[in-house]
């Protein structure tokens, strides 16, 4: 009973320790807090148009890979500025990368958003 009642306090503190992680990176870096501003307008513009839950499980995914890729992203820049403050270059390349990460995941996924609407544009012009 006693490994019982450390197991779910341990599991606990895991879940708390998460939660402090994501609050300090939505309060801590510029670029989460736009990532869950935009978050919040593609979700409400999907619920004004009434996209169909398939596409709804589609956004949010997305959006909890893009959000969960800053965080990824703000763990190797904390790891790093604890290794040393100075400007190293290896040090900023694997910043730079980090970041760049980010960037090319969020490139991507407008750059598919893009082309779905596109596509449903077109499906609806030569519909009528």
């Amino acid at each position: 009973m006693y490994n019982f009642i450390r197991t779910v306090k341990s599991i606990g503190l895991s879940f708390w320790n998460a939660w402090e992680g994501l609050l300090y990176t939505l309060y801590t870096q510029q670029h989460m807090r736009f990532h869950f501003f935009a978050a919040i307008l593609v979700v409400s513009f999907a619920v004004i148009l009434e996209l169909p839950p398939a596409e709804m499980s589609i956004i949010s995914l997305l959006i909890i890979l893009i959000m969960g890729l800053e965080i990824l992203n703000t763990s190797v820049e904390s790891a790093l500025d604890y290794v040393s403050v100075e400007i190293r270059p290896l040090i900023k390349r694997s910043k730079d990368s980090a970041a760049g990460a980010v960037l090319a995941y969020v490139r991507d996924t407008l750059r598919h958003a893009v082309g779905h609407v596109r596509a449903m544009r077109a499906s609806e012009g030569g519909a009528s």
